[in-house]
């Protein structure tokens, strides 16, 4: 049975998600000749204990399958406006297109909302799209990110 949690991000999900970093960067990252996987983890560390980083995952039978991390704090131009700033998201493979996924976003959002979150700020990689599930879950489209390699 896949269930959905935020739990720590030291400890068992740090511990656990460091194969799937590594899947998810190969699988997902744009100019990996030119920019490593290299996270800043102390500062990941740093921001939960601020209580600023949400980590939210699912996981089947206790096995991690999913996460989700996002920074949670007032918006830098709209500080009164509790944002949830997606960081990163995966699902594992054999998850995707059975609708675990609208299940790991919706329970992701109700608890966003818990915890008084007025808006969530997310991205897709263009190559893996995902704006039809967000569309689907009333995400809008209301930016374009860009990248360039100097």
């Amino acid at each position: 049975m896949v269930t959905f949690q935020k739990e720590p991000f030291q400890g068992r999900f740090f511990d656990e998600a460091q194969p799937y970093f590594a899947i998810h960067y190969k699988e997902l990252a744009v100019d990996q000749d030119e920019v490593p996987l290299d996270p800043d983890y102390p500062m990941y560390f740093k921001l939960e204990e601020m209580g600023i980083l949400h980590t939210f995952t699912a996981r089947d039978a206790g096995k991690l399958i999913g996460y989700n991390l996002s920074l949670v704090k007032g918006h830098l131009h709209y500080q009164s406006t509790l944002t949830a700033h997606n960081d990163i998201y995966y699902l594992d493979r054999a998850y995707r297109k059975n609708g675990v996924g609208r299940s790991f976003f919706s329970a992701w959002m109700v608890e966003l909302k818990r915890l008084g979150v007025v808006r969530i700020l997310l991205g897709t990689k263009l190559h893996e799209d995902h704006r039809a599930l967000f569309k689907h879950l009333g995400f809008k489209e209301a930016d374009t990110i860009l990248t360039k390699i100097l």
